[in-house]
């Protein structure tokens, strides 16, 4: 995983790699865009999408083939979260 660190209230991205589980990686990028831990962001990602549809959206084919290009945005703790293909992540602070 390999992410681009901001200020806090800044744009924060992330990129994942297949092997990750990309809700982890959204609750890392709102983590950094909020200057909070993980653990005390007190939310579950479930309550606001589905991490394993992201998953299935966004990770390659069981054929290894890549999926067609696509993004899902929503609001989170405050900020907006954009999951784009490729496994990008993007949270911009309100």
């Amino acid at each position: 995983m390999s992410d681009v660190r901001a200020d806090v209230g800044e744009v924060v991205e992330k990129r994942s790699t297949p092997d990750v589980h990309i809700g982890s990686v959204v609750l890392e990028a709102i983590s950094d865009a909020t200057d909070t831990p993980v653990a005390d962001l007190g939310l579950e990602l479930n309550d606001y999408v589905d991490p394993d549809a992201l998953d299935d959206l966004f990770g390659p084919r069981l054929d290894g083939e890549s999926r067609p290009s696509g993004r899902v945005v929503f609001e989170v703790a405050g900020c907006e979260v954009t999951v784009h293909d490729g496994c990008r992540v993007v949270v911009r602070p309100e």
